[in-house]
């Protein structure tokens, strides 16, 4: 039995997904039982009820939630499920950040049912899907500066959303029940996989532009 947890603030999206999701499954056999959610503290407390969740689809744009935070924080607490990101939102940049913090497929809500059952099939499958035409996200050894392509570990990204929450590296590091030393190689790591050079650029990253970035000035 697979558990799928569908995360969207829209009534009939989370109808639609599941009655895709619905459909691939029952091309490949397996029954599935389903969890629906309209916020990311509802997605939160599904995800501490049921450990064992099989494929999560999510929109990054919630209620309590419009940034890259939400994700963060449910891969941390979940780091082994597949996070499918279905949203709206198509930029690139976005994409990107999406896929570093932790998602392993981005489709856009305007692609057609064939195009995110292919989707849904890539990341089931154990690969990495993006949207059709998406330039391929690079690693390390591909160029020298920008952005890096290389997804954050899950301790990374607990210890990135701290940063986003506005942590000190002592805070993160009693909070984590690790050492001064760990978080600042794990930040260090950050910055680099996200292609920024401050703490504060990281946090805009993640957030976005407009109030959350003026409140990353002064971190």
């Amino acid at each position: 039995m697979q558990t799928v947890l569908i995360i969207d603030d829209h009534p009939l999206f989370r109808a639609a997904i599941r009655d895709i999701v619905g459909r691939l499954f029952a091309a490949k056999g397996w029954d599935a039982t389903y969890r629906e959610a309209s916020s990311f503290q509802e997605a939160f407390d599904h995800a501490a009820a049921t450990p064992d969740l099989d494929l999560v689809t999510l929109d990054i744009c919630l209620p309590d939630s419009n940034d890259l935070s939400g994700l963060l924080r449910f891969r941390a607490i979940a780091p082994a499920t597949p996070i499918v990101v279905i949203s709206a939102i198509e930029e690139r940049d976005t994409i990107v950040r999406a896929m570093l913090c932790g998602a392993v497929g981005f489709i856009p809500k305007a692609s057609s049912m064939d195009a995110m059952i292919e989707g849904l099939q890539v990341v089931l499958a154990g690969g990495v899907y993006l949207p059709p035409g998406t330039e391929p996200i690079r690693r390390d050894s591909d160029h020298a500066g920008g952005d890096t392509g290389v997804a954050l570990t899950p301790r990374q990204a607990a210890v990135l959303e701290k940063l986003v929450e506005g942590k000190s590296n002592k805070q993160i590091a009693r909070e984590l029940a690790i050492s001064d030393m760990t978080v600042k190689v794990h930040v260090t790591a950050i910055l680099r996989s996200l292609g920024v050079e401050t703490r504060a650029q990281a946090i805009v990253a993640v957030r976005g532009d407009g109030l959350a970035g003026r409140q990353a000035v002064g971190v």
